[in-house]
């Protein structure tokens, strides 16, 4: 069953990327390649975001299991939460400046 849903992953996946690059002629055509970058930039942005958020949300969530497992204050974990929290905003904050540029 795994091999199964894992070869069913990879084609979904393959399938979504060619059916990208069959339908850029399209959006082409219909946005104007000025929009069609603006488009390009949002999808390598969301991306970069998606990259971090979820590798990010991984460590966080390890971290606070072993914060509870552990006899940790309440303190700590508000300080871990925080922690992330500021490297997030920066990260976003680096990131938009660097759009804008």
């Amino acid at each position: 069953m795994l091999k199964k849903n894992i070869f069913t992953s990879y084609l979904a996946n393959i399938y979504l990327a060619v059916l990208s690059f069959l339908f850029i002629p399209i959006y082409l055509e219909k946005l104007g390649a000025e929009a069609y970058g603006l488009v390009g930039i949002f999808a390598i942005l969301q991306s970069i975001f998606f990259l971090f958020d979820s590798a990010f949300n991984t460590t966080l969530n390890r971290e606070i299991s072993v914060l509870n497992t552990t006899d940790a204050s309440e303190n700590k974990i508000k300080q871990l939460i925080k922690t992330f929290g500021f490297i997030y905003t920066l990260f976003s904050i680096i990131v938009c400046f660097v759009a804008l540029i």
